[in-house]
């Protein structure tokens, strides 16, 4: 079985922002937009505006928003290849996910390189968000403000599938 191992964990923002009420929402959306970081204190934390050496951002920032409310985070550390591909029916929906899994592939392996190579922190964030847009995407594209999509020959745009739409399908197929 194949997997994609991340170098830091991911969660996205629908997963993320369940169960929160619009204040708690709108925390998270700038902790994700990094507009706010968050500096631990023993086992609290604290939110901070602006840049601090040891402010953590983007998902692990969200994550450990969630984990002072007494939410469980259900982050994601790893991707399991075969398992999003065994919910693709045709062709197209494989080859859609697979062009979505290759860029989060992608995107990961940058993120690991820089870090071994010791990129500056500003580098590392941008990397990072791209990280967690990659993983949005694959699984909630035509959700998103601006989804993939790929053009046909006839010119007609078409919204790449994502790996909810498939599950979404196949409880929809179960009824």
């Amino acid at each position: 079985m194949i997997k994609i191992e991340f170098a830091r964990p991911i969660i996205t923002s629908v997963m993320a922002t369940m169960g929160m009420d619009e204040e708690q929402k709108k925390t998270a959306k700038k902790l994700f937009a990094g507009a706010l970081s968050v500096v631990r204190e023993g086992e609290d934390i604290r939110l901070v505006k602006g840049e601090d050496d040891n402010a953590i951002y983007g998902c692990e920032a969200v994550i450990a928003y969630m984990q002072s409310l007494g939410m469980k985070p259900h982050a994601v550390n790893a991707l399991s290849v075969s398992y999003i591909l065994d919910l693709a029916g045709t062709f197209d929906e494989a080859y859609d996910l697979l062009w979505l899994l290759e860029r989060v592939k992608n995107r990961n392996d940058r993120v690991k390189k820089l870090g071994d190579l010791g990129a500056p922190k500003i580098i590392m964030r941008n990397e990072y968000r791209l990280l967690w847009e990659s993983v949005e995407r694959l699984f909630f594209n035509p959700y998103l403000s601006n989804p993939a999509s790929y053009t046909c020959e006839d010119g007609e745009e078409h919204i790449r599938t994502c790996v909810m739409d498939l599950i979404l399908k196949m409880e929809d197929d179960k009824e």
